[in-house]
C-alpha cells in the first residue's frame, strides 16, 4: 500500500494541462474504515495540500459525527478523490478530473 500512494504523489501525468503544477492529495491506509470519494481537490486543497481543508470540511465533519482530528486520522477515514490534482476552473465550479486519470 506504501508503494502505491508514493506512487500517486509522485504521478504528474496531467501536469501540461493543468493551471497549476501536479500536486496529488490523497491519504489511506490499508486499515482505513471508510473510504471518501470526492471529484478532485479544489484549489485551496492545492494551495495546502490538505484536502477539505476549508469550511466545507467543518460540515462534512459535522454530518459524519466527528471531530477534525478524527476525519483527517486515515485509520478512519481514506480520502480518495477520482482525479488526484486541482484541474482548474470551469465557468461555474471546478472543471472535471482530468480524462488520462481514469485509466490509471
Amino acid at each position: 500500500m506504501g508503494t502505491l500512494l508514493y506512487n500517486i504523489r509522485q504521478c504528474s501525468i496531467c501536469e501540461s494541462h493543468l493551471p497549476l503544477e501536479a500536486n496529488p492529495i490523497v491519504s489511506f491506509l490499508s486499515q482505513s474504515k471508510i473510504i471518501l470519494l470526492s471529484q478532485a481537490p479544489g484549489k485551496i486543497a492545492h494551495q495546502k495540500t490538505k484536502a477539505w481543508d476549508d469550511p466545507s470540511c467543518r460540515k462534512l465533519c459535522k454530518w459524519l459525527g466527528v471531530n477534525e482530528a478524527q476525519f483527517y486520522n486515515p485509520d478512519n477515514f481514506a480520502i480518495l478523490p477520482i482525479g488526484f490534482c486541482y484541474p482548474g476552473k470551469a465557468t461555474t465550479g471546478d472543471l472535471p478530473p482530468r480524462p488520462e486519470c481514469a485509466p490509471l
